[in-house]
């Protein structure tokens, strides 16, 4: 790490958790360089079809008690082939010929 890496590293220490927070996403966010459009699109579409879901079916909901259970008794391999299966799907679904 160079010297000014790590001033700059040092002074973000200094932050209030809330604003390191938000730097590391910051930072994190920048290291995807710029978004897809149509990645960006795809998750547009995908939010709103969800959210009509959720108002259409208010009692489908599952416990949040429920959901941490299965993530924890899950290994995080599968958890994150099925978050990876499951954005390439959202980015796909358009591709089907008709």
């Amino acid at each position: 790490m160079s010297e000014r890496a790590r001033k700059l590293l040092h002074n973000a220490m200094d932050l209030p958790v809330s604003e390191r927070a938000e730097l590391a996403a910051d930072l994190l966010a920048s290291l995807d360089g710029e978004p897809e459009a149509d990645v960006e699109a795809a998750w547009a579409c995908e939010i709103e079809r969800r959210a009509r879901e959720a108002l259409a079916n208010p009692d489908d909901d599952v416990a949040w008690e429920t959901v941490r259970a299965e993530l924890r008794a899950a290994p995080p391999i599968a958890w994150w082939r099925s978050a990876v299966s499951a954005a390439r799907a959202v980015v796909h679904q358009g591709d089907e010929e008709p």
